[in-house]
C-alpha cells in the first residue's frame, strides 16, 4: 500500500467528465474482486456511472495520471433515488438533499484518508449547489465506511432494506 507521505506531490483531485468512464468501471471492478462480501457495495451499471459523470458531479484522485479514488455526489431531486424520502422529510427539504451516492478508493491506495477527503470536497460543493442535507447508505458490516463517515459529522438515522432486498444504514448530515 502506497502511503500518502509518498503520494503527497503526485497527486491531484478534480472533477471528471465523461472521459473517465472506462476507468470508474476499472476501479469499481477492482472494489469488488477485494471485497470479502459483495453485499458492502452496490454494484452501478456504466448507464449509470456515466449518467453520475455526465448530470452529478464526480471528483476524481488522480496519481502519476492514473485514476485511484472516486467520489458521486448525486442530485435526485424528487425522484425514488434520493435518500431524503428514506429520511421521512418534507418535499421542500428533499430537494435540498443530495446523496454521496458512492466513494471508491482502489485497493492499493486505502488508508491514506482519500475516503475521508472526499467526502469534505463532496460536501463542500453541495454547500457551494445550495444543498442543506447530505445522505447516504452504508452497508451495515462495512465499518470502514461507517468510521469515516461518522468522523465527517454524519449520524446514523435509520437501517432499511434497499438495493435489491440489501439492508443498508441510512446516515445524513446537516450542511
Amino acid at each position: 500500500m502506497k502511503k500518502m507521505k509518498d503520494l503527497a506531490d503526485d497527486y491531484e483531485i478534480k472533477p471528471l467528465s465523461d472521459i473517465y468512464i472506462s476507468e470508474l468501471l476499472k476501479l469499481q471492478e477492482n472494489a469488488f474482486l477485494n471485497l470479502e462480501n459483495e453485499e458492502l457495495l452496490r454494484r452501478n451499471s456504466e448507464a449509470t456511472l456515466l449518467d453520475c459523470l455526465v448530470n452529478h458531479y464526480t471528483l476524481g484522485i488522480i496519481y502519476k495520471g492514473a485514476l485511484i479514488a472516486f467520489g458521486i455526489l448525486y442530485f435526485g431531486k424528487l425522484t425514488s433515488e434520493n435518500i431524503g424520502y428514506d429520511l421521512d422529510l418534507n418535499p421542500d427539504e428533499i430537494i435540498k438533499t443530495a446523496n454521496i451516492k458512492l466513494i471508491i478508493v482502489h485497493s492499493a491506495y486505502r488508508g491514506n484518508g482519500f475516503q475521508r477527503r472526499l467526502i469534505r470536497e463532496l460536501e463542500t460543493e453541495a454547500i457551494k449547489r445550495g444543498f442543506k442535507t447530505l445522505a447516504c447508505t452504508i452497508a451495515p458490516e462495512n465499518f470502514y465506511s461507517i468510521r469515516n463517515f461518522e468522523a465527517c459529522g454524519f449520524g446514523f438515522c435509520k437501517q432499511k432494506q434497499k438495493y435489491n432486498g440489501l439492508i443498508r444504514n441510512i446516515y445524513s448530515k446537516k450542511i
